[in-house]
């Protein structure tokens, strides 16, 4: 009997061991497949950071290449802006030239009006001169 009653206690001790052990295996199969999800979900969250990093990128170097592009655009426009500053006041002094010369010009035309007006006086006096002397000696 107590042989029998030993053999009981093995069996319930293997019961339990069996039952822990099924336990144990749903237990490690529902872990499995937890750790399978979480790698699916770690792999997608990877490929996300992935394309965030590589979209981060390209928008750093767009944004260099603008930056690039707007220094160029800045000095064109520099450049620009000294031009059109030198080419007005270069256009000021024409003006100014050109108004000192038609100022000359008026004074020279007015100049030479007089010196024809007195011209014509002179040969007026000549004139007279000559013929009041032509009557004298006749």
């Amino acid at each position: 009997e107590q042989r029998l009653e030993m053999m009981k206690q093995e069996l319930e001790k293997f019961s339990k061991s069996i039952s822990t052990s099924v336990e144990l295996e749903k237990e490690n199969t529902i872990l499995r497949r937890n750790l399978e999800e979480y790698g699916d979900k770690f792999n997608e969250f990877h490929s996300t950071v992935t394309k965030t990093n590589e979209l981060n990128q390209a928008c750093k170097n767009e944004l260099s290449n603008l930056m690039k592009k707007n220094n160029t655009l800045e000095k064109e426009t520099k450049s620009l802006r000294e031009k059109l500053v030198h080419v007005t006041l270069t256009g000021i002094e024409k003006d100014k030239a050109i108004n000192t010369a038609e100022t000359q010009v008026d004074n020279l035309k007015s100049l030479c009006r007089t010196l024809q007006n007195e011209r014509d006086e002179k040969e007026k006096t000549i004139q007279k001169l000559l013929s009041n002397s032509s009557e004298n000696i006749n």
